[in-house]
């Protein structure tokens, strides 16, 4: 996958930041750490923000960044990685 194969290039982590999260993850004790595709779980659709933010059902941003985070926190990839909940890696790469 073209993920791993970036995180496997021998070069500095300030010229390859897939690799460097990569490894960072991995350290965490994060399975397959090179994940980067993210979407709704699948067969479904919508982040839930917008009907969320139209129902006024949320009073920080951090609610809302909670919800987008649940509903598109599923990683997609080669293999048995089809719409698993990986929030937490998700959540992390967007630090």
């Amino acid at each position: 996958d073209l993920f791993e194969a970036a995180a496997a290039i021998d070069e500095p982590l300030k010229r390859n930041y897939i690799r460097k999260h990569t490894m960072a993850l991995q350290t965490a004790g994060v399975e397959r750490p090179s994940s980067r595709l993210f979407s709704n779980p699948a067969g479904d659709y919508g982040s839930m923000v917008n009907e969320r933010v139209s129902a006024g059902d949320w009073e920080t941003s951090d609610e809302l960044a909670e919800t987008w985070i649940g509903r598109n926190g599923f990683s997609y990839g080669r293999g048995d990685e089809r719409g698993e909940q990986r929030g937490e890696v998700l959540e992390a790469l967007l630090e």
